[in-house]
């Protein structure tokens, strides 16, 4: 008899029915996307139980709440040890305050993973300083996808001003308190394995320009982020970067571009949705012939004139 690899039950609706284990021990690749297993929790963890085999999970679309995939990645973590690759996009990780993501820090225990999905999930920046925190113990991570979720890429972290205000002829300092996904940006630096970082539609605000207003402080040159994803590539790993619909305006692509010449493995780069201009665009196309990069995207910038 022919070993069983792989199962997929994408779209499938469960009716109470169960896998038997000696199916399970067989397989190597597992799909539930958009199964409904919001009512199928103890199926799935004893499913996992059985498969220590299991390299891919696809938990997609399924709408699992916090404590749900939080069980499902401890028994994952348990009894599947070769897990490298792992979809949890479109489910309801984030909540109300947007701070608490139990599932996050579970998934310091998959150690094994090297392709992480989170994308469409609402992490915000408290999911964002989370995964921070996960990051340094995922040691072959080697892609990741942050895709649509709310990340506040643009825009630096709050203001602090530290100083007297009864004597308001002292200099006063200004302190940026870095965000999540500031503190992500740094973490993912120290991950010398990762050669993806997928993460489009994360800008919250669109930058338009180098100015911006918080709290009546205008601030030139303001895009920390865009500094701290600059100090990321200079690490020169990447090997795919997505950018689309990030928020980006003409002065930070050609800071972008700066930063990817030191890219020389850089394959594919999308900055398709941004507020590029005619500089910015000519600067990354001139990566063109200073790295490997061969699929470029500059579709619907505002300003683009290629």
């Amino acid at each position: 008899m022919e070993k069983l690899c792989s199962l997929e039950l994408s779209n499938y609706s469960f009716g109470g029915e169960t896998i038997p284990a000696s199916l399970c021990c067989q397989l190597s690749r597992v799909s539930f996307q958009d199964c409904g297993l919001v009512h199928h929790e103890d199926m799935v963890v004893s499913l996992l139980s059985s498969c220590t085999s299991l390299s891919h999970l696809d938990l997609s679309s399924n709408d699992l709440a916090p404590p749900q995939i939080q069980t499902m990645l401890a028994a994952a973590a348990q009894h599947c040890p070769g897990l490298s690759h792992l979809d949890l996009s479109e489910n309801c990780f984030g909540t109300t305050n947007g701070m608490e993501h139990p599932p996050l820090s579970s998934l310091r225990l998959c150690t094994s993973i090297t392709v992480l999905d989170l994308g469409w999930n609402n992490l915000r920046d408290g999911g964002a300083q989370m995964l921070a925190d996960v990051v340094p113990q995922l040691p072959r991570l080697t892609s990741l996808c942050l895709g649509n979720n709310l990340l506040d890429f643009a825009a630096p972290g709050p203001l602090s001003i530290l100083g007297d205000p009864a004597q308001p002829c002292l200099t006063l300092t200004v302190r940026i308190v870095f965000s999540g996904f500031h503190q992500l940006m740094a973490q993912l630096r120290q991950v010398s394995t990762l050669e993806k970082l997928d993460m489009p539609h994360n800008s919250r605000v669109p930058v338009l320009d180098e100015r911006l207003d918080m709290h009546g402080n205008i601030v030139p040159g303001s895009n920390y982020g865009i500094l701290l994803l600059a100090l990321l590539l200079d690490q020169g790993r990447l090997v795919q970067l997505n950018l689309q619909n990030c928020g980006l305006s003409d002065a930070n692509g050609e800071r972008l571009a700066v930063s990817l010449a030191t890219c020389t493995r850089l394959t594919l780069l999308n900055v398709h949705s941004n507020h590029l201009g005619r500089r910015a665009a000519l600067a990354l196309q001139e990566l063109r012939s200073r790295s490997a990069l061969t699929h470029l995207d500059l579709g619907d910038n505002f300003q683009a004139a290629l």
